[in-house]
């Protein structure tokens, strides 16, 4: 994996990209206190995540999340021992995709 810190504008601040070879895994925007992380799932990973043990909020969020080309995308903002334990299954997901 390698990971790029960009900095896209005054809005938006720094994000850390982080991509295995040329794929984009996710995006890791600091904020103060916790952290936001966006992914974007294409077809197979939703399929996948709606098939999996996470919880339905997520779930329902990435189902209904608008639909582009590259996929759908979800940010979750990360709080608690518990958000990390999600985001460690998104993550999975996205490499098994």
């Amino acid at each position: 994996m390698t990971e790029e810190w960009k900095y896209y504008n005054q809005k938006s601040g720094w994000i850390l990209k982080t991509l295995k070879k040329k794929r984009n895994l996710f995006f890791f925007i600091p904020v103060e206190g916790s952290f936001k992380i966006t992914f974007i799932f294409g077809d197979r990973a939703v399929a996948a995540i709606e098939g999996s043990d996470l919880p339905e909020e997520i779930i329902d969020r990435l189902r209904n999340a608008k639909k582009y080309a590259e996929g759908r995308g979800i940010q979750l903002q990360v709080t608690s021992v518990a958000d990390v334990e999600n985001v460690k299954k998104l993550v999975e997901q996205k490499l098994q995709s």
